[in-house]
């Protein structure tokens, strides 16, 4: 049975993406702290220049354990969950990177321990290797090294849509209002990201950032305000 969650978007990790949510009201002042809190990270390293392509910022997300063989801990994904990154990834050039590096670091784990943790992402590395598979054409407009950021910013504005009474959305033609897009536009302008609310309404609908989305669906509807940290 899906259990339901109250207040899901105020914190707590006694939950999953299959769970659902009561739709509850949270303040303005609650919604732009969590958020603040939130984009720090992500636009900290955005503003040094780093390149956010989809990496070890989502491993926790996707559902990446790290495993202890021997001395050493190696990612670990389900064997479902790792052929349907997989199957994205032959179509997708986010999921693409994403799968690419996980299974960068299956191979060296299969390499040092003789261990294949996980067989679909190993093959699919092997591939690469070996020109087999190649990244997907991007469609739309490029978006350079920012691809992360904007899935980031969609995942935000999906789980506040989720879990508040907040709207995705407002109407164009008025001046005043609140919504998850404006919400999350403000607070990477207060991180130094300077965003604009279209630009984070266009990577929820524009054409050109489906690709971003079919990731977001992929992951499906993690707590984005818990902050990716570094793998060690």
């Amino acid at each position: 049975m899906i259990k339901q969650k109250n207040r899901a978007f105020l914190g707590g990790k006694d939950w999953s993406p299959r769970d659902t949510f009561v739709r509850t009201f949270v303040s303005k002042d609650e919604i732009e702290t969590a958020l603040d809190s939130a984009v720090s990270g992500i636009a900290s390293q955005a503003n040094q220049g780093k390149q956010l392509a989809p990496g070890w910022h989502l491993m926790s997300a996707i559902g990446v354990d790290f495993i202890e063989i021997g001395e050493a801990k190696f990612p670990h994904l389900d064997e479902a969950r790792a052929a349907k990154l997989v199957d994205l990834a032959c179509k997708n050039c986010h999921a693409f990177d994403l799968a690419q590096h996980i299974a960068g670091m299956q191979i060296v784990a299969l390499k040092v321990t003789g261990v294949d943790t996980c067989p679909v992402l190993t093959t699919f590395g092997a591939k690469i290797l070996n020109g087999e598979a190649k990244r997907p054409r991007q469609y739309g407009r490029p978006l350079g090294n920012d691809a992360l950021l904007k899935l980031w910013q969609y995942l935000l504005c999906k789980f506040i849509v989720a879990t508040t009474t907040v709207r995705l959305t407002r109407n164009d033609a008025t001046d005043d209002g609140f919504s998850a897009c404006d919400a999350v536009a403000d607070a990477f302008t207060r991180a130094n990201r300077y965003t604009t609310y279209s630009q984070v309404k266009s990577v929820c609908f524009d054409k050109g950032a489906k690709e971003i989305r079919e990731l977001a669906d992929y992951i499906g509807l993690i707590d984005p305000f818990e902050p990716p940290s570094p793998v060690s």
